[in-house]
């Protein structure tokens, strides 16, 4: 959607999704195992570190330094884990953009993203505590609309209702809300990304920029030449 036309004047491709569906299956199998490998490989050597400690726990070794340096490791795995996850949805990203490999995707990502730390930061902050708000505005009306229905519903005998259903039905909302909340998580980043690669490759005078009018306005950036024909451009950057 974003590189489909500059400017306002976008529309969704038609038959988009299934078109992604077969350019993966086509051409990105191998960019996605990949990516899967490097999670799995760092999961599996955190369950053989997990494995060791309680080996270690149960011998009665696990004392002092010991303690310290599995403490270490279990550590710096899940901070390893997490930010190749990081790196990977980023990669699936670039590699959607340019249509390259996982590791050349990764690598121009990742360039992207420190070069724009304060526009990703900004923008990653104000998201969370975005979604963080509809999540529990969620939550807490599904909360809300069970107490109603237990307090004053026709089936009920008008008792105080059940605490625990209530709770129930809150956390229930709130995984729920979760789900569908990485998804527009996702979007975002998407988005800010395909901006930043808007931003570092296209000039808006030999290369049309795509970001919208505001956009344009905001980083003062406008196109002063005329858009290429039939997403021509984007058709170039896909190859």
């Amino acid at each position: 959607w974003y590189f489909s036309a500059p400017g306002d004047h976008k529309k969704v491709p038609s038959g988009a999704v299934l078109r992604a569906w077969a350019l993966t299956w086509r051409y990105h199998l191998g960019t996605v195992a990949f990516g899967s490998f490097l999670i799995a490989l760092i999961r599996f050597v955190r369950f053989l570190a997990t494995r060791l400690e309680e080996k270690l726990r149960d011998a009665g070794l696990q004392e002092g330094v010991t303690k310290f340096i599995m403490s270490c490791i279990q550590c710096c795995l899940a901070c390893m884990e997490r930010t190749v996850k990081y790196i990977n949805k980023n990669a699936y990203i670039m590699c959607c953009i340019e249509g390259r490999g996982f590791c050349s995707s990764a690598q121009e990502a990742l360039g992207l993203l420190v070069a724009n730390v304060l526009r990703v930061g900004t923008v990653n902050v104000i998201a969370d505590w975005i979604l963080i708000f509809i999540k529990l505005s969620i939550s807490g009306s599904i909360m809300l609309l069970a107490w109603a229905l237990m307090r004053y519903g026709s089936w009920t005998d008008g008792g105080d209702p059940n605490l625990l259903l209530i709770l129930l039905a809150g956390f229930a909302a709130f995984v729920i809300a979760t789900v569908f909340m990485n998804i527009f998580h996702t979007m975002i980043d998407t988005m800010l990304l395909c901006l930043c690669y808007d931003d570092d490759v296209n000039d808006g005078a030999g290369r049309q920029v795509y970001m919208t009018s505001d956009l344009q306005d905001l980083l003062k950036k406008h196109n002063r030449a005329p858009a290429p024909a039939e997403e021509g451009h984007y058709r170039e950057m896909q190859h």
